[in-house]
């Protein structure tokens, strides 16, 4: 007893512990890296050397203005620093350790979040470069064997690409900068290369022209750089996701009737609301059952057959059970009791049911079903009875494809033989030239089905229950339903078994008292 209660409280718990951290992992999520910082300054610009103000310091003041923009808007938001400081000795080491925060950061939560790295550019080449740019990974493009990205951001590269447009395009149009000699760029950066989510990475501007620095050193024109890529974060989640049954993305969409069209045109899908990041459309169908002999034990259903497969290998007594064609599929405690045979190439296949094992013998020429416990063919393509019994008064009786299983039949008579149809001889016979057949009725009825029950109860028990049953059980069931009636008989049995064996023993007695 305390054992099960311990199952039930730890069932409960870890419930709640599972709800509770996917709801955790729920949630628009940003992720603001601003570049540089601590002994890795990124440029002086135009006039840093003497100014002291740094690449560093710009881009750290605009993430903070984005971060309170993005809050403002409902998102979740993390960066990678608060401060003018380091990850590590190096530039690589300080790299790494960005992104590795980062990630886990969104660890969990990866297609609902972006990371955006702020910096602002700088070229030798004179103070004539200026304007605005982005950067991405492509994996369209190629990956470069020196630097490869991580696995993850593979998969979120169309993803990247369609974030890296639209802040491109959405700067540009809400900003009062032109766009840069580069434009948007598809490229290898570390940070965008290495973010497991889709990213991107911001030049705001050339430090190197002064009038790009002097622009980039204002309160003003760093907010409406926030203000803009906001609003492009909130247009990129403003999108409506198709998923499969396995949260793989098949494709992304603006128009909601578009996404819609789209599922339903396919199976097992659902289509995620990215902007209220909810489901608002699946069509799955869980065809596939796990089923254990005491079915109150387990039953649970799923949309593939893979996945029913695996998860019923972990329990005893269970079988998986195609609920569309009503085929088991597998079993560990049923045995596979029909078999599809060929006369040249032997058994075609197994089956645990005789349905199943028809269907796939239809597919063949020559072939019969057999089921291996009796040897008695159920089906055949080409074979034709070649066995016959008859009865001394009944005549035929049935007819069979193979010897034994029409002697195992016959058996159950009284003055019955076997004959081979083919060449009409007796292979078998239990003749009796002493036994007399005969069978009298003893017909109970009356106008009405309920009333007609009433009247086998009073036929079988007259008196009631026999006072050698201590204990008495009554099944009731209704007359309306059909499901009802035919599952009291099993219920019964279940229940009261010596008392169900004695009421087959008053019918048997009653039906051959004159045999």
């Amino acid at each position: 007893m305390k054992k099960g209660l311990f199952f039930i409280i730890f069932v409960i718990l870890f419930s709640l512990t599972i709800n509770v951290s996917v709801e955790a992992s729920n949630g628009k999520t940003v992720v603001i890296d601003p570049g540089h910082g601590g002994k890795f300054s990124g440029t002086a610009g135009y006039s840093g050397n003497s100014t002291g103000y740094l690449e560093k310091h710009a881009n750290l003041e605009v993430s903070f203005k984005l971060r309170d923009v993005l809050i403002q808007k409902g998102f979740k938001v993390y960066m990678t620093r608060e401060s003018d400081r380091d990850f590590g000795d190096s530039q690589q080491e300080d790299l790494a350790k960005r992104m590795e925060i980062a990630n886990e950061y969104t660890a969990g939560n990866r297609d609902n979040s972006v990371f955006i790295s702020v910096h602002h550019n700088a070229t030798p080449n004179g103070p004539y470069a200026s304007g605005y740019e982005t950067y991405y990974f492509d994996i369209d493009k190629g990956i470069d064997s020196r630097w490869p990205p991580d696995p993850i951001q593979k998969q979120y590269s169309p993803e990247s690409k369609r974030l890296a447009y639209t802040i491109h395009n959405t700067v540009l149009d809400n900003m009062p900068v032109n766009e840069g000699p580069r434009g948007i760029v598809a490229n290898n950066l570390f940070v965008t290369r290495n973010a497991q989510m889709a990213s991107t990475l911001v030049e705001l501007g050339y430090m190197s022209n002064p009038e790009d620095e002097r622009r980039i050193k204002t309160d003003a024109y760093q907010q409406k750089g926030a203000n803009a890529i906001a609003k492009a974060v909130v247009d990129y989640f403003d999108v409506y996701e198709v998923y499969d049954h396995n949260d793989n993305r098949l494709k992304v969409y603006k128009s909601k009737d578009e996404a819609l069209n789209f599922a339903k045109s396919r199976e097992n899908v659902y289509v995620f609301d990215k902007t209220k990041q909810k489901r608002i459309f699946d069509n799955f169908q869980y065809r596939f059952g796990v089923y254990h002999t005491s079915v109150d034990s387990i039953s649970k259903l799923f949309i593939t057959k893979d996945a029913a497969l695996n998860y019923s290998k972990d329990w005893k007594h269970t079988r998986v059970v195609d609920n569309e064609s009503g085929e088991i599929l597998w079993s560990n405690y049923l045995d596979k009791s029909y078999i599809v045979e060929h006369p040249a190439n032997g058994v075609l296949s197994k089956h645990y049911q005789v349905a199943s094992a028809i269907e796939y013998a239809k597919d063949w020429k020559h072939t019969v079903v057999r089921n291996v416990n009796n040897e008695k063919i159920l089906w055949t393509n080409y074979r034709t009875k070649k066995y016959k019994i008859e009865h001394t008064d009944k005549k035929i009786v049935k007819e069979f494809y193979n010897k034994q299983p029409a002697v195992n039949y016959a058996k159950t008579w009284k003055n019955t033989k076997v004959i081979n149809k083919r060449t009409d001889q007796m292979v078998w016979d239990n003749i009796d030239s002493n036994y007399n057949y005969s069978f009298k009725e003893n017909v109970v009825a009356s106008n009405h089905r309920i009333t007609t029950a009433v009247e086998v109860s009073k036929e079988l028990y007259p008196d009631g229950f026999p006072n050698n049953h201590t204990e008495k059980t009554v099944i009731l069931s209704t007359a309306y339903k059909y499901a009802d009636a035919l599952s009291a008989a099993p219920l019964a049995a279940n229940l009261v078994m010596h008392q169900f064996s004695y009421l087959k023993l008053v019918r048997c007695e009653k039906r051959f008292l004159t045999n």
